[in-house]
């Protein structure tokens, strides 16, 4: 089962990603699927700066996060704050795997993360 949700482009919407994600996943609010969709949806704010959507989907012992924006820019993971993309350096090394696709609206950034506790907990 999927869980869909719409958000506005503010910074009070980062939260409530991650309590959705974190209730859609049934996971702790420390699990690293919490600040993978953090990291998603503050990029989909700073980028799209357009109301975006999030999906979460528990799978074979992953929670597949989906962020869903307008910007049509395919984001890259940074080498340093002056340059930006540090979130992404945090998504890569949270998930087992994540990418990104477009379509005729946009494009959504996906992730999927490990469902147990992080560090096998």
């Amino acid at each position: 089962m999927q869980d869909v949700r719409r958000f506005p482009a503010s910074p009070s919407s980062v939260t409530e990603v991650r309590t959705f994600v974190t209730e859609a996943a049934r996971v702790e609010t420390s699990h690293p699927a919490a600040l993978v969709a953090s990291e998603l949806a503050t990029n989909a704010i700073i980028h799209a700066q357009a109301p975006f959507t999030v999906s979460v989907q528990r799978v074979h012992g992953l929670v597949q996060i989906e962020v869903s924006d307008t910007c049509l820019q395919a984001p890259e993971p940074g080498l340093s704050e002056l340059h930006g993309g540090l979130g992404l350096r945090i998504v890569q090394e949270m998930s087992k795997t994540w990418g990104t696709r477009f379509d005729d609206q946009g494009k959504t950034v996906w992730a999927a993360v490990p469902r147990r506790e992080y560090l096998g907990r």
